[in-house]
């Protein structure tokens, strides 16, 4: 299964030229850090339990880990521009604790159009300095200095438009029904099968896990969102007619846009 962390805490404030967001100093239970931050931007779902369109997302994560993995970090992000100032405070303690040991965390957005930005970021009254370059494809992310933070890569691919993964886990006695559902796939769409670059952080999982046999993750784009309904249609037939009632195979996709279908969904007896 795809490996997802979710940020507990989401900021609902959208960047916008000229605009101060993040929560700024607080007066509840504030704790300062003591290592660096990492940070990342790159494309994320707003939302994870429906289909959406990605969009970009400064997320920052510490080094330092907590008693509660829902601490959150304090910053103030303020927009000029072409220029991203971030200051940060400290992290906040939550209400309630989730009761599990993690980072502090955050995440706003940075949905800018292609071309070049600068980002500040402020800590322990030092500044790291980032160029940010956007584009259709990806994000580059280039430091000029690290005391205080770290990126997580230097760059972040885009999902591409009109593209989904397949991912299949099964036992070792059906792997073939992975190569299966993947030769069903091009035989019956026009499908063009996409390779993951060597470089950089990949939208997708590469992987899937958590079965005797889990199949490398194939990618594909395809002309029209029907496609990919088409593609779901298949997968249902393929559950009921291949699959049946084989246990532990699963297959699911997801594309660009986060709309999945699952196998054993698909396959039940309240399907249709």
């Amino acid at each position: 299964m795809k490996n997802i962390l979710i940020a507990v805490w989401i900021s609902v404030v959208i960047v916008l030229s000229g605009c101060d967001t993040g929560q700024g100093p607080r007066n509840d239970i504030h704790r300062d850090i003591r290592g660096k931050v990492s940070l990342r931007i790159a494309e994320e779902f707003t939302r994870y339990d429906s289909a959406s369109t990605p969009v970009l997302m400064l997320t920052m994560r510490t080094y330092d880990i907590y008693e509660c993995f829902n601490f959150r970090i304090d910053y103030r992000l303020i927009r000029t521009n072409n220029e991203f100032d971030v200051t940060i405070f400290g992290v906040t303690a939550p209400s309630i604790c989730l009761d599990a040991l993690g980072p502090a965390t955050s995440r706003d957005s940075f949905d800018v159009s292609p071309g070049e930005y600068h980002l500040a970021v402020h800590l322990h009254n030092m500044t790291d300095i980032y160029t940010v370059t956007v584009s259709e494809s990806a994000v580059q992310l280039t430091a000029h200095d690290s005391s205080v933070s770290r990126p997580e890569a230097s760059l972040f691919w885009r999902y591409p438009r009109q593209s989904f993964a397949v991912y299949c886990g099964t036992l070792t006695s059906t792997s073939w029904m992975c190569t299966a559902f993947y030769d069903t796939l091009i035989h019956h769409l026009p499908l063009q099968e996409i390779e993951p670059p060597n470089v950089g952080v990949w939208p997708y999982s590469l992987e899937s896990s958590g079965h005797y046999y889990d199949a490398p993750t194939r990618f594909y784009r395809y002309a029209t969102e029907a496609d990919f309904d088409s593609a779901g249609a298949l997968l249902k037939r393929f559950a009921k007619t291949v699959i049946d009632t084989n246990a532990g195979v699963s297959v699911w996709m997801q594309n660009w846009r986060n709309k999945e279908y699952f196998s054993w969904m698909l396959n039940s007896p309240y399907s249709q």
